[in-house]
This record gives C-alpha cells, sequence and structure tokens, in this order.
C-alpha cells in the first residue's frame, strides 16, 4: 500500500472512530515527509490541550478588558441570541466553566455562584482561571483517556472520555465569545481581537 494511500486509511479511520482519536494519534506527516521505512511518532495530546488553553484565557482577557468599558446599561441590554445581554452571555461562559472544572475532576456538584457585577465576574474568572490551570498542570498524558461521568444541565447522564469534556469546554466558550462580538457591534463598539491564528503571531490589536 503506498504512503498516501495508508495516510488516508488512518485519516478516514480517526473520523469514523472518534472515541478512539486517543489510541490513534500518530503524526501523519511522519508517512508523508519521510522517506524509507514508515515512522509512527505518538503524539502527545496534553501540551496542545495546555496550549490552547493559554489562548483560550488570552481571548477571555480581550473580552473582559472589553466588558469593563462597557456601561451598565450597556452590559444589561436586550440584543437577543442564546443569552439576550453582554452580561447574561458572558455570566454564561463563566458558569459553564465553573462547572467543567468540577465535571473533569467527577466532584460534587458545587453551589453555582451568583455574580451581579461586572467585577464579581471578572474576580470570579480569574479564580477559576487559576483552578483549572492548575488541575491542567497536575494532570498527566495517561490520564486523558479515561472514562468520566457527569450530569449535564439539564439532568441527563453524560459519559464521555476527559479530554473530550476539557475541549467540549474550550469548544462552547469560543462559540458564546462569537455571540459577544456581535453583541459589541451591535452596541456601537469594536470587538477586542480573539482569533487564534493573531494570537500565535502575537498581535494583540
Amino acid at each position: 500500500m503506498s504512503r498516501d494511500a495508508s495516510c488516508r486509511r488512518l485519516i478516514l479511520a480517526v473520523r469514523r472512530e472518534p472515541e478512539e482519536f486517543a489510541h490513534k494519534r500518530f503524526l501523519l506527516q511522519s508517512r508523508l515527509l519521510k522517506k524509507g521505512p514508515i515512522v509512527l511518532k505518538e503524539v502527545q495530546l496534553l501540551p496542545e490541550i495546555r496550549r490552547i488553553y493559554e489562548y483560550h484565557d488570552w481571548a477571555n482577557h480581550n473580552v473582559l478588558d472589553a466588558a469593563g468599558k462597557l456601561t451598565i446599561s450597556e452590559q444589561k441590554l436586550e440584543l437577543g441570541g442564546s443569552f439576550s445581554t453582554f452580561m447574561e452571555t458572558l455570566r454564561h461562559i463563566l458558569m459553564v466553566e465553573f462547572l467543567f472544572i468540577g465535571r473533569w475532576q467527577e466532584l460534587p456538584p458545587r453551589q453555582e455562584p451568583e455574580w451581579r457585577t461586572m467585577n464579581q465576574i471578572r474576580d470570579s474568572w480569574l479564580s477559576i482561571e487559576s483552578e483549572r490551570n492548575q488541575f491542567l498542570s497536575d494532570l498527566k498524558e495517561t490520564m486523558l483517556s479515561k472514562m468520566i461521568q457527569y450530569a449535564d444541565t439539564r439532568g441527563r447522564a453524560v459519559t464521555l472520555e476527559l479530554w473530550q469534556a476539557i475541549f467540549q469546554c474550550v469548544n462552547h466558550s469560543t462559540f458564546h465569545r462569537g455571540q459577544l462580538m456581535e453583541k459589541l457591534r451591535r452596541l456601537g463598539k469594536t470587538p477586542p481581537t480573539t482569533d487564534y491564528v493573531l494570537y500565535a503571531r502575537g498581535i494583540d490589536k
């Protein structure tokens, strides 16, 4: 079988069986670029998780800086969407991050805090960020494929691998940050930079 065909088969296998992704983490470039015998190298997923959360924190800080410049009336203005105000959307992102930290550790449900002001949101955000980053710092690569269980916000039982829950958290926040950008535009503001490619290139503006 040719090198290209072998790569295509592996890609299709990963797409068909996403639950087996943790067991199929190979550098496909080794099949495409190396000459001679194919050399498979296992990809370490944990460093990539930590890197994506570094970006995640950077984007969130930019959003929080923009939020701090809004008046109270702008924060609470009805603008439509999944959560109609800027404040409600920001609060929802933070709440889900709070919930997922407990889910990753399979902790009993914690009392959900109430955030009524932007200062409370910022202070809690930094605290949750610190707790999450400590968890990621202590995490081991071998723990990523561990199966965890939790109840979602509708009370439905969820079972999945730890790495999937970690990615779901950052994916959820990315989706709702997009809604915040649209709300800022509707308020006549210029949204902050949140694109990953700009973060990777060190461009803040």
